[in-house]
């Protein structure tokens, strides 16, 4: 799975490795984001993050939906990649 951009390396949650990296700003933007909610003592749940991480990328870079892995599949905002 590592050849298609999957891998099950430590820290990575077997999501897609890196997919941030082309878009440091969506990333800079969602961990802000999160930060200032667990500064300001808001219960967040998977499900909260996981809308909060989906609707970031869909304001600030939606193109990260249609990039594809060499496998052909499709970045996607599961549970496992948060």
């Amino acid at each position: 799975m590592a050849e298609y951009g999957h891998d099950q390396g430590q820290g990575n949650k077997g999501s897609w490795k890196g997919i941030f990296t082309q878009f440091p700003t969506v990333e800079k933007a969602i961990i802000t984001y999160l930060n200032q909610l667990q500064d300001a003592s808001v219960p967040l749940t998977l499900a909260t993050i996981r809308g909060i991480v989906f609707a970031l990328i869909m304001q600030l870079a939606p193109e990260i939906f249609e990039i594809k892995a060499a496998n052909g599949s499709e970045f996607r905002c599961s549970d496992s990649f948060i």
